[in-house]
């Protein structure tokens, strides 16, 4: 009595371990908004002879949480399951998400599901999908950096022109004090009675009125060209 009590503990044990499934997801996958993305969920059961009645069922966030289907929720008339053939021969539960939203973003869980002799499922750990901007919104954000980069070096460069400028323009005139120098030469050369006289001393202490116009012109850029040089 006990050995056949033994028997059927360990047939319920092997129908119990060979109507186990395993299932598998990708764990990440990225698309850009308002394209179709494929969730993909494959899964394993040993004992296929039995297995009469399949489905797979996806949900968002959570197990038991929202459903994902094209009759639930903000997935309407958008997802597409795989057919039963390839669920029964190729083990795939995959489902095609279309017109990707950027609040499509999340995980989501794949559950399978046998009716046998009980109820089997099994679950997989969930893929998370990113849904990033379109490519005409991401070229548009990459255009406008750009222009924001160009902005800024274009008003760097008037900065430090202007700048440049203005130091140029501070500057001495070399041209002026060469002028000078000329002209006086050209009196020191031609007007002898200053000769033996400091510049300086003899415009003050001579009047204006006693000096020749050459003398008169030889005192002015003198003290030109002095308060040039002292500078």
């Amino acid at each position: 009595m006990r050995g056949a009590e033994l028997l059927l503990i360990l047939g319920a044990l092997q129908s119990f371990v060979s109507q186990r499934i395993h299932v598998y997801q990708i764990p990440e996958v990225t698309v850009s908004e308002d394209t179709t993305v494929t969730l993909q969920c494959n899964y394993t059961l040993s004992n296929m002879e039995n297995a009469t009645l399949g489905w797979a069922t996806w949900y968002k966030h959570t197990l038991r949480g929202p459903k994902v289907s094209n009759i639930d929720g903000e997935f309407i008339g958008r997802v597409s399951q795989a057919a039963q053939n390839d669920f029964t021969e190729r083990r795939s539960a995959g489902i095609q998400l279309h017109r990707a939203q950027l609040s499509d973003s999340g995980i989501y869980i794949c559950q399978v599901s046998f009716s046998l002799k009980n109820d089997v499922s099994g679950h997989g750990n969930g893929t998370f999908l990113i849904v990033t901007g379109s490519i005409e919104n991401n070229a548009s954000y990459n255009f406008l950096i750009m222009l924001v980069i160009v902005g800024a070096v274009s008003l760097v460069l008037l900065v430090s022109l202007a700048a440049y400028l203005r130091c140029t323009n501070n500057g001495p005139n070399t041209d002026n004090i060469t002028t000078a120098e000329q002209q006086l030469h050209a009196i020191e050369n031609t007007d002898y009675s200053m000769v033996n006289m400091p510049t300086t001393q003899f415009c003050v202490e001579s009047p204006q009125r006693k000096r020749s116009p050459n003398t008169q012109v030889y005192c002015e850029v003198a003290v030109y060209y002095e308060i040039q040089g002292s500078r």
